[in-house]
C-alpha cells in the first residue's frame, strides 16, 4: 500500500470510493481511510444493503411526523437555534438542517442555489420537510450518522457513500433531552470542503449550547443547580466558560435531570448512574449546606464530589427551573463567550438588562407568540443600549420596518421619536436636504425659515434608513461624517448642529457586493454594520403555519367574516406550506385578502387563489386564463424545472413586451437554463424571472438523448 496521507476527503478516500464503486465491494485495507469512514461504509453495505455508486430510493416523506415527535414549544426552541446558527454562517453558503431522532427533516434554513445537486433524490428533495437523512436510506452523512451513533459525526467529499453528497461537507450534532434520550440532530451542509475543521468545531459549540438551552427550557420542574469546574478558572476551558453543568432536584433532593456538561464534570458516563440518586450522593453535599455557605457571603461554593471532582456551585439556586443555565441570551453572544480569554471578559459580553417582555408574553404582528421576533428583539434592544449601529438585512417583504418599530418601542429610546426615511423613494437631488435639512434661502423655492432634516427630528430617538444600498454614492461620505461626529450641517448652512440618534439601517441587497462593485463605500459599510440582524424569509420560518393561520384570522375579521364563514381547505394549507413565498409576509397578506373575497363558498380552495400566485410554484399554470378547470400539482420549494414546451396562448404583446420576452429567453439560453444565473444577468430577482417565464409561457427545450 502506498504511503498516503490520511485526511478527511483526501486522495486516499477518493481512490477507496472509486474502487468500491467499480467492484461493488468494500475496499481492502481499511487502514488507508479514516476509521469512521470505513466503519460507516461497512454499515452501508452489510447492514443497510446499499450498493456503491447506484441511485438510492428515497422513502416517501411523512407529512404528519412533526405532530407526533415534538411539542410546539420544543419545536420552536430547536427551530430558533437553527435560525441562530444560520445567522452566523449565512455568508458561507451553508444550509442548516434540523431532524428528529429518526433523521426525518423537520426544519431547514438557507437552502440556496449551491444545493442544486441535491434537488432530486428519487421522488424527493433532500431539503424537503419530511425527507429522510437516515444513514440506512442515503448512506453515511453527518446528520444521519449522528442519529445512528448518538454522537457528533462529519463527512466530507467522497467520504460519503452516496455520490450526490460528494461536493459537500455534512456534519451533525445530536441534541439530547433532560432524560438523556436523543431528541434531535442539528446539521450543517456546506459546499466548501476546505472549511471542514472550522465548521465541525463551530457545530460542536453551537450544538452544546442548543442542548443546554433545551435542558433549561424543558427539564422537569424542580430546583436547578449550576456547576463549574474549579480548574476552569485557571484553564479557561472554552466550553465550560459558556455552558454550566445543570442538575435538577426535587423537594427530597433526588436528582430528576442532568445535562451532558454536568455528567462530564462528575466523571459519570451514563445518566442512569445519577438519576434518582440523592444530591449528597452525587455532589457530596446537601442543599442546606449550600444555602448556609451562601448566607455567609461565599460568592461560589466549592464542593468535592464522591468521585473526587472539585466543583463550584454558583449562587442563585432557581426553583422550578427559571432563568438558569446559560450566561448569554443569543447564540452569537454565547459563541463569543465560549472563546473568551478570561471570566471578566465573558461577564462583559453578557446581554444586559432589557426593556422587552419575556418570550411567553411577546407578541408578533399577528397577535400571537413569535419566538423569532422575540429573539431578534432581545438582540436589537441590547445593541441599542450600547448605541451600536444596527444593519437589518432580509428579503423584501419580511417585515424589516415592523421589526425596527418593535425594537424602538421596546428599547431605551422608546420615549424619543422614530424617524424613518426610504433612501430609494426620495429624489436623488433632495435626499441630502431631507436627511440634514437646509438653511434659510439655501435654494430657490426653499422655506424662508429653513427646515430641519430627519437627523435633527430624530435627535433623542432613532433614525431608520431603509434601502440604504440605494443611497447616492456622493452622499455616503457626508453620512459617514455625521455618524462619526454626531453633527449635521444643513444644506446652505455653515454651523454644525449636534444630534443624538440611534442609527438603524436596512437593505434587501448585499452591501458587501455593492462594496465590491464600487457602488457603496467600504468605510460607511463597516460604520453602519456594527451588528447585523438577519430576518428569515417566510419559507424559512419554523412557525410558518402559525403565521399563516393567525394572519388569515386577522384578515377574516377585518373583512367582516366570522370563524365559520371562511376557512382554508387542507389542500390550500399544504400548498401554502410548500410555496416559496418570494414576496414573504407582505405577499401572504395580499394572497389571503384576495382569497377571502374571491371565494364563493366558506371553504377556500386552490381555485380561489390568484393565478400569478399559483404560477410561482407551477409555471404550467396559465396566468391569463380561468384556471378552475386545471389540475394543480405543487412542485418542490426550490427552483422549479422549466420544461420544454410549445408556445402557449398569451395576450397580444406590445413591442416593449416582445423585447422583454426576447431578453428573458436570451438570458436563459446564455445561462444554460439556470434560472438563478439568468436572473443575475438580467439584474432581477429569481422570483421576478419566474413570473416572466410564466407570463410568456417559456419552456426549456427537451433533450433528445
Amino acid at each position: 500500500m502506498d504511503d498516503i496521507a490520511l485526511y478527511p476527503g483526501g486522495d486516499s478516500t477518493t481512490r477507496a470510493w472509486d474502487a468500491m464503486r467499480k467492484t461493488k465491494r468494500l475496499p481492502e485495507g481499511f487502514d488507508w481511510i479514516r476509521l469512521e469512514v470505513s466503519q460507516a461504509w461497512e454499515r452501508c453495505v452489510e447492514q443497510h444493503g446499499l450498493i456503491p455508486g447506484v441511485d438510492l430510493s428515497q422513502p416517501k416523506a411523512d407529512k404528519d411526523h412533526d405532530q407526533r415527535t415534538w411539542s410546539l414549544e420544543l419545536q420552536t426552541t430547536l427551530s430558533v437555534h437553527t435560525y441562530n446558527v444560520h445567522s452566523i454562517l449565512q455568508d458561507s453558503d451553508t444550509t442548516i438542517l434540523l431532524t428528529d431522532a429518526h433523521g426525518t427533516l423537520m426544519h431547514v434554513v438557507g437552502a440556496g442555489a449551491s444545493a442544486s445537486a441535491l434537488h432530486y433524490f428519487g421522488d424527493q428533495h433532500l431539503f424537503n420537510i419530511g425527507a429522510s437523512w437516515n444513514e440506512c436510506d442515503i448512506g453515511n452523512n453527518g446528520i444521519g450518522s449522528a442519529v445512528l451513533l448518538g454522537k457528533q459525526a462529519f463527512f466530507t467529499g467522497k467520504e460519503h457513500f452516496f455520490y450526490k453528497l460528494h461536493d459537500y461537507v455534512t456534519a451533525g450534532y445530536p441534541v439530547r433531552g433532560a432524560d438523556g434520550k436523543l431528541l434531535a440532530v442539528i446539521g450543517i451542509v456546506c459546499p466548501q470542503l476546505n472549511s471542514t475543521k472550522s465548521l465541525v468545531a463551530f457545530l460542536r459549540i453551537a450544538g452544546a449550547l442548543a442542548e443546554s438551552d433545551v435542558f433549561k427550557r424543558h427539564h422537569p420542574k424542580g430546583r436547578l443547580i449550576r456547576l463549574r469546574s474549579v480548574d476552569a478558572r485557571e484553564r479557561l476551558f472554552a466550553q465550560q466558560m459558556a455552558i454550566d453543568g445543570l442538575i435538577v432536584v426535587d423537594n427530597e433532593e433526588l436528582v430528576l435531570a442532568i445535562n451532558a456538561i454536568a455528567l462530564d464534570l462528575l466523571g459519570v458516563e451514563a445518566i442512569a448512574q445519577v438519576i434518582g440518586q440523592t444530591l449528597e450522593y452525587t455532589l457530596g453535599t446537601s442543599l442546606s449546606s449550600i444555602f448556609m455557605a451562601q448566607t455567609k457571603g461565599q460568592v461560589e461554593v466549592e464542593v468535592t464530589t464522591t468521585m473526587g471532582a472539585k466543583l463550584l456551585i454558583e449562587p442563585g439556586l432557581e426553583a422550578d427551573g427559571l432563568n438558569g443555565g446559560l450566561r448569554s441570551t443569543s447564540l452569537k453572544d454565547r459563541v463569543a463567550d465560549s472563546f473568551a480569554l478570561a471570566r471578566a471578559r465573558a461577564m462583559e459580553l453578557r446581554t444586559p438588562k432589557t426593556f422587552i417582555k419575556p418570550l411567553e408574553a411577546s407578541e408578533s404582528a399577528t397577535g400571537g407568540r413569535d419566538a423569532i421576533v422575540d429573539s431578534l428583539l432581545k438582540k436589537m434592544v441590547a445593541l441599542q443600549e450600547r448605541k451600536i449601529p444596527v444593519l437589518v438585512i432580509g428579503e423584501s417583504g419580511v417585515g424589516k420596518e415592523y421589526m425596527v418599530q418593535l425594537a424602538h418601542k421596546s428599547g431605551p429610546r422608546r420615549n424619543g421619536p422614530l424617524v424613518a426615511i426610504n433612501c430609494a423613494s426620495i429624489p436623488r437631488d433632495l435626499i441630502e436636504s431631507e436627511l440634514f435639512g437646509y438653511a434659510s434661502g439655501s435654494f430657490t423655492g426653499a422655506n424662508k425659515e429653513g427646515r430641519p432634516g430627519k437627523f435633527q427630528l430624530a435627535s433623542g430617538g432613532t433614525i431608520f434608513l431603509d434601502e440604504i444600498g440605494d443611497m447616492r454614492f456622493e452622499l455616503q461620505s457626508t453620512l459617514l461624517r455625521v455618524l462619526e461626529s454626531s453633527e449635521v450641517v444643513p444644506v446652505g448652512g455653515v454651523k454644525p448642529i449636534k444630534v443624538d440618534v440611534q442609527v438603524i439601517a436596512a437593505t434587501n441587497a448585499s452591501l458587501r457586493d455593492n462594496v465590491a462593485n464600487g457602488t457603496f463605500r467600504r468605510d460607511l459599510y463597516y460604520r453602519l454594520n456594527g451588528a447585523q440582524i438577519w430576518i428569515p424569509s417566510l419559507r424559512e420560518r419554523p412557525d410558518k403555519i402559525h403565521l399563516i393561520k393567525s394572519i388569515f384570522e386577522q384578515e377574516k375579521k377585518l373583512a367582516g367574516f366570522s370563524e365559520a364563514d371562511k376557512f382554508l381547505s387542507d389542500e390550500v394549507v399544504e400548498l401554502f406550506l410548500r410555496h416559496p413565498w418570494p414576496g414573504n409576509i407582505r405577499q401572504l397578506y395580499n394572497v389571503l385578502k384576495a382569497a377571502i373575497f374571491m371565494s364563493r363558498d366558506a371553504e377556500i380552495l386552490i381555485d380561489d387563489l390568484p393565478p400569478d400566485f399559483l404560477a410561482e410554484t407551477d409555471p404550467t399554470v396559465k396566468v391569463y386564463e380561468d384556471i378552475s378547470t386545471q389540475t394543480y400539482a405543487p412542485q418542490p420549494d426550490f427552483e422549479a424545472p422549466i420544461q420544454e414546451a410549445r408556445p402557449r396562448d398569451v395576450p397580444k404583446l406590445s413591442a416593449l413586451s416582445d423585447w422583454e420576452q426576447q431578453a428573458v429567453l436570451s438570458a436563459l439560453r446564455d445561462a444554460d437554463w439556470n434560472v438563478s444565473n439568468a436572473a443575475k444577468k438580467l439584474g432581477i430577482t429569481r422570483s421576478t424571472l419566474y413570473q416572466k417565464i410564466a407570463k410568456y409561457g417559456i419552456r426549456k427545450p427537451t433533450r433528445s438523448w
